[in-house]
C-alpha cells in the first residue's frame, strides 16, 4: 500500500504529500485516508479529461460502444473481430480504420462510439464526416502547409464514409 501511494503521488505531481504521510505523520488512519482521497481525485481527473476530449472531438452525438447495437450490414475485415475494435488494438497497431456500408447503417454511430471509448482511453481524436473532411481539405494552402488547425490531422483521426 505504501508503494501504491508512492506512485500515485508522484503520477498526480506531488511532490511532498508522500514525504509528509511516511516522516512527518505516521497515523495509519491518515495514510488510507489520504490514498482513498488521492485515488479519488485520480479518477475525476481521468473522467474530466474525457469529457474534454469528447467535446473537443466534435462528435455529433455521444453514444457509447456499450450501447452500440451491432448488424451483419456493416462490413468489418475478417481479419478483425469485434472484440479488437471494441477494445481499440487497432489503434494500439497503428491501423486505419474504414467502415463501408450502405447509408443508414450505423457507420457513423459505430465511428463515434469507437472515438468515444479512445478518449476515454486518453486519445486525442477529430471526428469528420467526408462533406466536413472536404471542406476542411480545401482550406489546405496549395503549397501543404495547413490553416491554424493543420496538427489537428496528425492526430487520431476517424471517418466516418
Amino acid at each position: 500500500m505504501e508503494n501504491e501511494l508512492k506512485q500515485l503521488c508522484k503520477r498526480m505531481r506531488l511532490a511532498y504529500v508522500y514525504d509528509y504521510v511516511t516522516e512527518e505523520n505516521k497515523s495509519e488512519g491518515l495514510y488510507e485516508e489520504l490514498l482513498n482521497c488521492l485515488k479519488y481525485e485520480q479518477r475525476e481527473r481521468e473522467h474530466a479529461k474525457a469529457d474534454r476530449l469528447i467535446r473537443k472531438a466534435g462528435f455529433k452525438s455521444t453514444k457509447p460502444i456499450s450501447q452500440y447495437e451491432w448488424h451483419d450490414q456493416i462490413g468489418i475485415p475478417s481479419s478483425t473481430s469485434r472484440e479488437e475494435l471494441v477494445t481499440l488494438d487497432f489503434l494500439h497497431r497503428r491501423e486505419n480504420l474504414i467502415l463501408v456500408g450502405t447509408p443508414g447503417t450505423g457507420k457513423t454511430t459505430l465511428a463515434t462510439a469507437l472515438g468515444i471509448e479512445a478518449c476515454r482511453n486518453g486519445k486525442d481524436v477529430q471526428f469528420y464526416r467526408v462533406m466536413d473532411l472536404v471542406e476542411y481539405c480545401g482550406r489546405i494552402e496549395p503549397r501543404g502547409a495547413a490553416d491554424n488547425s493543420g496538427s489537428s490531422l496528425s492526430q487520431l483521426t476517424i471517418v466516418s464514409l
